[in-house]
């Protein structure tokens, strides 16, 4: 009996000294667990060794964030699974040397540690792609129509924390989790959405810690894609003429980056700016743009582009119009213009009205000449602009009418500057002569008289009368009883160039 009480104290003192030194009975037999003392063939009792509890264990300071497992998915993942997918586990990322923990000691309900689960991430985002964003599997085909890639860059988002007030157990840090993908959604259009992961945790010491929302959400969404249309090239037409469009049976092909033709649609009668084209940097966007029009049953070009109202000369901006893919798509416009090119004013549909001789006055002459657009007065310095050469000088002056604003290029009008013509104010017959009185004349070096016995002055005599302020003359050597037709004119001497007036008007009278 004796030797039974010293055996029995021993192997107490043994236990307690593991219970209290867990790493140092580990590291004396690595294999060693409780059972396999309460199962040896000393068939020892516990509480014959030791009676009472064990003293509490320091609690660990430990940040409140502790991360309890950055958890990597497996590569194998694939979202067409149905059911729950199982992401694979984790193991406390950052405990330090945790050891082999005392794994066979059942915690008591008040020395368990209640962990919040948390998803510190943002929200998930894929644009549109016509492909649901959630795991399913295309129920013709069996296959997968879009992998969640994005949910494997997400595991190291979720965080175990404890909760307030309570820290890890020192001596029980090995714990693993796993991540179980358990909700997820059916959808492809824009809208927000939400996937739900299942926590569950594993390891030795699992037992020790309890979650308290096992479950968490994750946000995701599909926003809309942003689909840019570049405006086309070389988008012209004429000041006033109509807008320029598609001639009847044109369809517009839309082709794949490899050439084969994807979708035709008949643009007759547009106007060519409406139909976009896309840039090489879009084919992406451009592959979803016809699968979505099959997908809808409807024309690649759901409305069309249109432009900034106008009609004068210059760019005007291609705009959206009404062209619209709906809501899972957002339509940019490249930068992109309509152009309206001035109409040369030397153009048939511009006409401008020749100007009549302007008397000579010595000084500039600048007449302003009608001009009109398709029967429509045109506006100086609005259409057009005037310069004049020669314009003070008698001889031949000349007008440059040159374009602007809705109007371009240049034309030339010529007009004359005359002497102010003269008159005769009085005819007197005598025997063999005719007495000339005329009006004085202005800016002129003398006159000219024609007279004639032919009144269309074929075979005419011209006698000259020098000095403008001269106002009368007789011609002699006439035939008695002839009619005489008589009519003068002005003249001007410049430089050795003689400039004469119009003819006034002619005048008969019958010698005696």
């Amino acid at each position: 009996m004796k030797n039974r009480k010293l055996w029995r104290a021993l192997v107490a003192a043994l236990l307690c000294a593991a219970l209290l030194c867990p790493a140092f009975a580990l590291a004396e037999a690595d294999n060693l667990a409780i059972n396999d003392v309460a199962d040896s063939a000393l068939d020892l009792e516990m509480n014959d060794a030791f009676d009472g509890a064990l003293p509490d264990l320091p609690d660990l300071d430990l940040p409140n964030n502790l991360a309890l497992g950055d958890l990597a998915l497996d590569d194998d993942l694939v979202a067409g699974e149905t059911g729950p997918i199982d992401l694979g586990g984790g193991a406390l990322s950052n405990a330090g040397d945790t050891g082999s923990g005392d794994s066979q000691e059942t915690p008591s309900p008040k020395d368990v540690v209640t962990l919040v689960a948390s998803y510190t991430g943002g929200t998930l985002s894929k644009a549109y792609d016509c492909n649901k964003y959630g795991a399913a599997k295309d129920t013709n085909t069996g296959e997968i129509i879009y992998v969640i890639e994005a949910l494997k860059t997400i595991s190291s988002q979720f965080k175990l924390t404890p909760a307030k007030g309570k820290t890890l157990v020192e001596g029980h840090e090995n714990v693993s989790f796993k991540l179980t993908l358990t909700k997820q959604f059916d959808a492809a259009d824009v809208g927000k959405y939400t996937f739900e992961f299942t926590l569950s945790l594993t390891g030795d010491d699992a037992a020790w810690y309890t979650l308290k929302n096992p479950v968490v959400k994750v946000p995701a969404r599909i926003i809309r894609r942003v689909v840019t249309v570049t405006p086309r090239a070389n988008l012209t037409k004429v000041y006033g003429a109509e807008e320029p469009v598609y001639p009847s049976g044109t369809k517009f092909t839309l082709k794949y980056t490899n050439g084969e033709i994807a979708v035709q649609q008949d643009v007759s009668g547009l106007p060519t700016y409406a139909v976009p084209s896309f840039t090489s940097d879009q084919a992406e966007n451009v592959k979803v743009l016809i699968r979505e029009a099959r997908l809808k049953e409807r024309d690649f070009f759901p409305g069309f582009l249109s432009r900034k109202r106008g009609e004068k000369a210059g760019e005007y901006r291609v705009t959206r119009g009404t062209l619209d893919y709906g809501n899972n798509f957002k339509v940019k416009v490249a930068k992109g213009f309509f152009t309206i090119n001035p109409r040369d004013i030397a153009d048939s549909s511009v006409t401008v009205k020749t100007v009549s001789d302007k008397i000579f006055t010595g000084k500039a002459i600048k007449p302003n000449p009608v001009v009109r657009y398709n029967g429509k007065l045109l506006k100086l310095n609005t259409a057009y602009t005037l310069k004049y050469t020669n314009c003070k000088a008698l001889g031949n002056a000349t007008v440059t009418i040159t374009g602007k604003g809705n109007f371009t290029g240049a034309r030339k009008l010529t007009f004359r500057i005359v002497l102010k013509p003269t008159a005769i104010s009085k005819l007197t017959a005598g025997k063999g002569k005719i007495d000339v009185a005329w009006k004085k004349g202005s800016l002129n070096t003398g006159y000219e008289i024609a007279y004639s016995t032919d009144a269309n002055f074929s075979s005419a005599q011209t006698k000259v009368v020098k000095g403008s302020d001269t106002t009368r003359t007789t011609l002699k050597n006439l035939q008695a009883q002839t009619t005489y037709y008589v009519r003068i004119r002005t003249y001007r001497k410049v430089k050795g160039n003689v400039f004469y007036s119009a003819w006034s008007k002619t005048k008969s009278i019958k010698t005696k």
